[in-house]
């Protein structure tokens, strides 16, 4: 590769492999084939590359980059020779590396190695340089987990979406199973099983508001998936509803309330219910049910004429009128189509009856006790006092009366309602005594009704104002 070549103190830069190829067999034969060689000397500049270590033709091993390594011969008859090296380690590595891996990813391939499971591994591999390198291998496996979780809905919330879930569930009432793959807190995804229950959601309507004890006692059937149920009654402004009450599904009487602050005997009433299922919802409201306001007044002779409010929110198809002496004591005296509110009583022979209009509905309520029959308020042709309710004694004096009238009972009265003979009520007193003096300076001359509560009970009495 030199032949021809005339060196005199020459460098020749070529691999350290081609160096000691001549430096074993003797560098004399090398210069033998250069002709033309001077007295100065040869000057070898060589290269290599080694991993982690290297051992020179000087007879040092060198761990590091060597830029400056010489080794000096003498030659007899020749010329000397210079050698130099330039070196280059690539570093070999001896390391312990933690790796974790989810129990779902075995076997699991690392460097070219599949590991089965947990353990020390030596894995020997080869740099991008071509050098050999031990890892100590610290393998470790997580657990992924199969966990369960519960998410209870109603109807009228579908469709719903899961924030948690990122899921939109909308597949009806029932119970249903879901799989999610999430990852768990150590970063390892697990299998989530999510049952899903969604409760129907019921729309309520009121089945009748018949007068009970003096009061409106508003009735529904009672759902099967509902928590409470919201009771509507108008206001003072036409429809417009204000809420009443709130019956929980769970109490004893969670298909019939009471309206404690409804007066039947003065006006009719107008009530919407709505429910709430299990998710706290509000159904729709319910149609409206009216109900039925019953008045009297006298005719010629002993005549009584009865007249009533059509009932609102319910079918039937007859009226049945109702007198008795008294109020617990009504015998059905007439029926009548439904489309007439009006009757008269002809030829009473009682001085004090009282009367009542009831109707049958074609479907009875089936709530804590199955009933079909609405009943109006009480009216009654009372001149003096007439028991309602209770064991009491009221007397009014004196009647007729012009500018005052004195109310007198056995318990304490509560409150007087002064009432027109259609039954409407002009005036209500609070009171807490056993007597109650009345002003009538503000009532026209004619016939009323003077209604006394108690704390025993109520009585009615017909007074004259002259």
């Amino acid at each position: 590769m030199f032949a021809d070549t005339v060196l005199n103190n020459a460098v020749l830069t070529v691999p350290c492999s081609t160096v000691y190829d001549y430096y074993i067999d003797p560098v004399w034969g090398l210069f033998d084939t250069i002709s033309g060689f001077g007295d100065g000397y040869v000057e070898w500049m060589c290269y290599d590359t080694a991993c982690g270590s290297y051992t020179w033709i000087n007879g040092q091993t060198y761990t590091y980059n060597t830029y400056g390594a010489t080794f000096y011969q003498e030659a007899v008859g020749v010329c000397d020779t210079m050698y130099n090296l330039l070196l280059t380690i690539h570093p070999t590595y001896s390391r312990t590396v933690l790796l974790e891996a989810c129990d779902n990813m075995l076997p699991y391939n690392y460097a070219d190695t599949l590991l089965q499971g947990a353990g020390l591994y030596n894995i020997m591999f080869e740099s991008q340089y071509g050098c050999d390198s031990l890892i100590r291998l610290d393998f470790r496996i997580k657990p992924t987990y199969e966990t369960y979780d519960n998410l209870v809905l109603c109807q009228s919330m579908l469709p719903y979406y899961s924030q948690e879930y990122d899921t939109i569930f909308n597949d009806g009432v029932g119970q249903r199973s879901y799989e999610f793959m999430r990852q768990g807190i150590n970063g390892c995804d697990s299998l989530v099983t999510l049952q899903v229950t969604v409760h129907p959601s019921e729309n309520t309507e009121i089945c009748m508001v018949t007068v009970e004890n003096e009061h409106n006692n508003v009735i529904w059937n009672r759902g099967a998936n509902v928590s409470g149920y919201n009771i509507y009654r108008e206001g003072l402004t036409a429809n417009q509803y204000d809420l009443v009450a709130t019956i929980m599904a769970d109490t004893m009487m969670s298909s019939t309330w009471i309206d404690t602050d409804s007066d039947p005997v003065a006006r009719s009433y107008r009530y919407r219910i709505a429910s709430v299922d299990q998710c706290d919802i509000e159904s729709d409201w319910s149609p409206v049910h009216k109900t039925m306001h019953l008045t009297i007044n006298q005719g010629i002779g002993n005549t009584w004429n009865l007249v009533w409010s059509e009932y609102e929110g319910a079918v039937y198809s007859t009226y049945q009128i109702y007198r008795g002496t008294n109020a617990s004591d009504l015998e059905l005296i007439d029926e009548m189509p439904s489309n007439n509110t009006s009757y008269t009583d002809q030829n009473v022979e009682q001085s004090t009856v009282y009367y009542q209009v009831a109707i049958v509905k074609d479907e009875p309520c089936y709530n804590t006790k199955s009933t079909n029959i609405i009943r109006s308020n009480f009216a009654t042709s009372n001149y003096e006092g007439i028991q309602v309710a209770g064991n009491i004694i009221v007397s009014v004096y004196p009647n007729p009366a012009n500018k005052m009238i004195t109310v007198d009972a056995d318990s304490y009265i509560k409150k007087v309602d002064l009432l027109d003979m259609t039954g409407r009520c002009l005036k209500t007193l609070g009171a807490d005594g056993l007597i109650m003096n009345i002003s009538l300076d503000e009532f026209s001359s004619g016939i009323y009704m003077l209604r006394v509560t108690t704390d025993k009970g109520t009585a009615v009495h017909k007074i004259a104002v002259e």
